[in-house]
C-alpha cells in the first residue's frame, strides 16, 4: 500500500478553502481593518482555529454577489 503524502510546493497548489484576515483582505482588495470590521459587524462569518482567524472563501465570494450593484440609466428612462 502505499502512502499519499503531499510535499509542500504540491500543498501550495492547492486551492485553499479557508483564507487568514490578510489572504482574505489581498483577495477583496480591501485592509485588513476593513475585513475585521466586516466580522465585527457580523457581516461576514469567520472560524477561529487557536489564536488564527479565518474566512471560507466562499463567504467572501458571496459577500461580493450580495454587494453587487447595478445602477445607470435604462433604455427605458431615456
Amino acid at each position: 500500500m502505499s502512502e499519499a503524502k503531499g510535499t509542500v510546493g504540491e500543498r501550495s497548489s492547492i486551492s485553499q478553502r479557508l483564507l487568514t484576515l490578510p489572504e482574505a483582505a489581498q483577495y477583496l482588495g480591501c485592509t485588513l481593518w476593513s475585513v475585521r470590521e466586516l466580522i465585527w459587524k457580523g457581516q461576514l462569518p469567520y472560524t477561529r482555529f487557536g489564536k488564527r482567524f479565518q474566512v471560507d472563501r466562499r463567504d467572501l465570494d458571496e459577500l461580493v454577489d450580495r454587494e453587487k450593484r447595478c445602477e445607470g440609466v435604462s433604455s427605458d428612462d431615456r
